[in-house]
């Protein structure tokens, strides 16, 4: 990408981020006396305006909710994608295969419980401009065996072709497991061919998630599913910054919960995972999260390198699209605001103005 891209993109993406939920908004939305009082703060004050007015804001599923909201975030992904060249732009359309991985978990968990998905794929359809399936193709599917025709033509046949039927929970949790070793493989294969000297801080952040992900993979396998060392190897992500292949095997050996939460102390990076004085599984996916946001938003501020602070952006705005439904959903529950601030990923009272600065 040419130099004059760069100071282009980002301008842009500075212009776009003031633009993004700040702590004014996301007090007014933990105020909110009622969903409908959220509803109408997002359609008249923020970005999300468009897409919240396609969207029953009375509605009682939250799944349904999100995937109105994220619409926001493929259509950015499109409208930046354009200032991007070369690698990086071949980067940026693996990466914006993650919408792929969450709309076939949910298409699956909807064809196990008999429901025929048209409106979803419908919804599906109107942001599908980077998307892996045939979505010209979408109207066939009405239940599993439909599914796996269409996917055969689909370079995801090799992930669902040993996959007969859907009649566990098992059967449903391998297949989940199988797309995201599909998506995360071919992001790190993406991610090897970035140029290091540009984007170290960028590769570094991912393989830190990498790390993260396996971590919380293991921790699951052994605390819920009592899995075999090969199933946690086989469904372990490969490329990360300390949690490498040895690592890999050494925690799967490990023959106990205990024995591996002791293993876990050799990463000292990542022990806030597993803290000792606080229930594990609490909030485990949001500490998760915590910190990726933490490192996303310090790249977005530091760097300048436009691509490093688009995909930083992009982070940036699945986490917003996270915290406003889950203030939908705290709200649905009655929480009060003190409960609901500990299910929120961003600090609404952390100092924005020391990461923009380099503090």
């Amino acid at each position: 990408m040419v130099a004059q891209n760069h100071d282009c993109l980002n301008a842009k993406l500075m212009a776009a981020n003031a633009k993004r939920l700040n702590s004014k908004d996301y007090q007014h939305l933990i105020k909110a006396k009622t969903i409908d009082e959220i509803w109408t703060y997002l359609r008249d004050n923020t970005v999300y305006h468009n897409v919240v007015q396609t969207i029953d804001g009375q509605s009682s599923r939250r799944i349904a909710i999100e995937r109105g909201l994220r619409c926001f975030v493929p259509n950015e992904i499109k409208r930046f994608s354009y200032y991007v060249r070369g690698q990086e732009r071949v980067f940026l359309r693996i990466y914006g295969l993650k919408e792929d991985l969450i709309n076939l978990k949910f298409l699956i968990r909807m064809l196990t419980q008999g429901v025929e998905p048209q409106n979803q794929l419908t919804q599906w359809y109107q942001n599908a401009h980077n998307s892996i399936l045939p979505v010209q193709k979408w109207s066939e599917i009405q239940d599993w065996d439909s599914f796996k025709r269409v996917i055969s033509q689909t370079e995801l046949e090799r992930v669902f072709s040993s996959y007969h039927d859907l009649d566990d929970e098992e059967s449903v949790f391998s297949i989940e497991k199988a797309i995201e070793r599909f998506y995360y493989d071919r992001l790190m294969g993406e991610i090897k061919k970035l140029p290091k000297r540009e984007h170290l801080q960028l590769i570094e952040i991912f393989k830190k998630e990498y790390d993260l992900l396996n971590l919380i993979w293991f921790y699951r396998g052994k605390r819920f599913y009592h899995l075999t060392r090969e199933e946690l190897i086989a469904y372990s992500f490969k490329g990360g910054a300390k949690v490498k292949i040895p690592d890999i095997e050494k925690l799967s050996d490990a023959r106990t919960l205990d024995e591996f939460l002791d293993e876990v102390q050799n990463y000292p990076d990542y022990n806030f995972l597993f803290p000792k004085d606080e229930a594990i599984d609490l909030h485990m996916e949001k500490r998760y999260e915590r910190y990726l946001h933490r490192h996303f938003e310090r790249l977005f501020y530091r760097s300048q390198n436009g691509f490093d602070k688009l995909i930083a952006y992009i982070e940036m705005l699945y986490i917003d699209v996270k915290d406003i439904t889950s203030m939908i959903e705290c709200k649905r529950y009655q929480l009060t605001e003190e409960e609901t601030r500990k299910y929120l990923i961003r600090s609404i009272n952390g100092n924005r103005k020391g990461i923009e600065n380099g503090n």
